[in-house]
């Protein structure tokens, strides 16, 4: 599974909707993974995208149970963005400044490894 997730990195930067994607690990066999979207098309596209779509895939033969799957608005946030050179980045054009969460708990019976094509 933490290979799985590890291969999910890359697709989840490509999403010009997907704000932030977090994978984390519970315990060895209990998985999250943490989103934040620009807006609802954004999550959307993200849930017809191809991290959805290797989920899917692997899913009825890794999973002990279906992933619990929980949408929360997000009205205000605070953080601190990492040190770098040059101005900050500004806000993506068409975003609304708000943030939609998308948490979605895996458990694993079987880790096994796998990629996106």
């Amino acid at each position: 599974m933490e290979a799985l997730l590890r291969d999910a990195l890359e697709p989840s930067r490509a999403e010009e909707g997907t704000v932030i994607w977090f994978a984390f690990k519970q315990s060895p066999t209990v998985f999250g993974v943490l989103h934040t979207f620009e807006d609802e098309q954004g999550r959307q596209a993200h849930i017809d995208g191809r991290i959805a779509d290797a989920l899917k895939q692997v899913g009825p033969t890794m999973f002990a149970t279906a992933p619990e799957v929980r949408t929360t608005d997000i009205p205000t946030v605070s953080s601190r963005p990492p040190e770098r050179e040059g101005p900050a980045p500004g806000p993506r054009p068409g975003g609304t400044g708000r943030g939609r969460r998308f948490h979605r708990q895996l458990r694993v019976d079987d880790p096994r490894s796998s990629t996106y094509g």
